[in-house]
C-alpha cells in the first residue's frame, strides 16, 4: 500500500485527518507542513528528503519527528484525561511546547 501511495504521489496532497489539523499551527513552513503530511501518510521519515525533494539534514527530520510525536502524545493525554481547557489551548496553537514538555 505504501508503494502505491508513493508512486501516485498522494502524500503531496494528503488530507490530514480533522483531529490532527492542529499540527499545522505548530509546523508553519512549507517543509514542515509537507513533513506532517508525509509522516501521517507513511508513519516513518527515513526517505522524506528523497521522496519529497525538500532538502534538509537528517538531524532536522529527526527533530521534527520528535516534536510531532511529542505533540501527538500530549494531545492524546489531554483527550484521555478530559483536560478540555488544555486540549483547546493545544488545538488553537497557544500551548508553548518547548523541549520535553511533560503533561
Amino acid at each position: 500500500m505504501k508503494d502505491a501511495v508513493f508512486l501516485a504521489g498522494l502524500f503531496f496532497d494528503y488530507d490530514v485527518p480533522r483531529d490532527k489539523q492542529f499540527l499545522f499551527k505548530y509546523f508553519r513552513t512549507p517543509l514542515e507542513r509537507q513533513f506532517v503530511r508525509y509522516y501521517l501518510c507513511f508513519g516513518e521519515v527515513e526517505n522524506f528528503v528523497d521522496h519529497t525533494g525538500y532538502f534538509c539534514q537528517q538531524r532536522w527530520v529527526r527533530l521534527l519527528k520528535k516534536r510531532m510525536d511529542n505533540l501527538l502524545r500530549i494531545h492524546e493525554t489531554y483527550k484521555n484525561n478530559f483536560e478540555l481547557d488544555k486540549l483547546r489551548e493545544l488545538e488553537e496553537g497557544r500551548l508553548k511546547v518547548t523541549g520535553e514538555y511533560k503533561c
